[in-house]
């Protein structure tokens, strides 16, 4: 999850965690207040809480300081990234499975409703996954940040056109999504992956 959203994402979800508390403790204190029936009260706090999550999927950021390595350093650093990449692993993240195929994940307790799912975008096993990382490498498509000698991000586009995201986890460990239709930078992802 690191890396996705900026630090104003982050405070999203810890705003949106409070005000779905607030909005609980609202409506019980409304139920002893006014003897309302439970399924009443229930209903308005569930109505209330559906508007503030759909405002939050809404507004949500992404990370602006992603940027690809420019065409010249990815010249430079081929076949060291091509060596390297050869003892990459993919994990995987249980918030972008509906199935968790044999990635090995058990389905969040509390999917959040603005992850994108790799299963909508036809990836269900952990080699397609792995595979897809390497594509991308080979093509250019990572980021000129690094993590422990490792790029931060790895892009690459199933054969279907959908542009996909990884991010380093630690030690060479991946996981990826799909990129939000409304992420700016899935337009030059597309780019760079048409040109290579």
């Amino acid at each position: 999850m690191k890396g996705q959203y900026s630090k104003g994402g982050r405070s999203r979800d810890r705003l949106a965690a409070a005000l779905s508390a607030r909005l609980a403790s609202r409506a019980a204190s409304e139920l002893a207040r006014q003897g309302s029936h439970p399924g009443a009260v229930f209903w308005r706090w569930k109505v209330s809480y559906s508007h503030t999550m759909a405002l939050f999927a809404q507004t949500r950021t992404f990370n602006p300081k992603r940027q690809l390595c420019p065409v010249t350093a990815f010249q430079g650093r081929q076949a060291e990234l091509s060596a390297q990449f050869a003892k990459a692993r993919y994990s995987g993240n249980a918030e972008h499975k509906r199935n968790p195929g044999d990635f090995g994940l058990s389905p969040p307790l509390g999917p959040r409703p603005n992850k994108t799912l790799c299963d909508l975008v036809g990836i269900y096993t952990r080699h397609e996954a792995l595979e897809l990382l390497r594509r991308g490498v080979q093509r250019g498509l990572f980021s000129f940040q690094q993590r422990d000698g490792w790029p931060q991000n790895v892009w690459a586009v199933t054969h279907k056109g959908e542009p996909l995201e990884a991010q380093h986890e630690g030690d060479g460990i991946y996981h990826g999504y799909p990129m939000a239709e409304n992420d700016p930078f899935r337009d030059k992802v597309l780019e760079r992956w048409n040109r290579s």
